[in-house]
């Protein structure tokens, strides 16, 4: 194809159309196989579990908070989820042993990809928490899937520590 001479002044009807064109082949919906990168937010646990508690304090986990390129422009609605069962004897068992009696829920956190907080989830321990070890699940649900881990947190009889 043979582009005629345009001038900025004066861009005949011919230069107008080739201008399309060029235009046209440079926009998102004439390569539907290359992705236009969104920018959004991921999230991951956490920030503050590795200190010892004792019965009755708080745990506060900071979530992580990463920007990542999506190819999609749409906000998504996120959920994040913390849990805590125990206790358990030693942190191996606490990854594998059966789930003893208590467990011990923070409130979800409904977020979005597009919000970039940084979440905190809390979860207090009662009076009478046994000592042992915790096992700390974590979760991450968005597009229909959930993303999970787990840790351990050890809770110590007052007073010791």
């Amino acid at each position: 194809m043979r582009l005629k001479r345009c001038s900025v002044r004066a861009l005949s009807s011919g230069c107008a159309v080739a201008l399309a064109v060029l235009i046209e082949g440079c926009s998102p919906g004439a390569h539907p196989g290359l992705a236009v990168p969104y920018h959004a937010f991921a999230y991951s646990c956490c920030v503050g579990q590795d200190a010892v508690y004792h019965p009755g304090e708080t745990v506060s986990l900071h979530w992580s908070v990463t920007p990542v390129v999506d190819s999609s422009p749409a906000t998504l609605p996120v959920t994040l989820t913390v849990q805590l069962t125990g206790p358990f004897s030693d942190a191996s068992e606490a990854k594998v042993g059966p789930s003893p009696g208590t467990t011990l829920v923070a409130a979800p956190i409904e977020t979005t990809t597009a919000v970039g907080s940084s979440p905190v989830s809390t979860i207090t321990f009662p009076v009478a928490t046994a000592p042992g070890y915790y096992n700390l699940t974590f979760a991450t649900s968005t597009r229909g899937s959930t993303v999970s881990g787990t840790s351990t947190i050890l809770v110590e009889a007052s007073g010791v520590g």
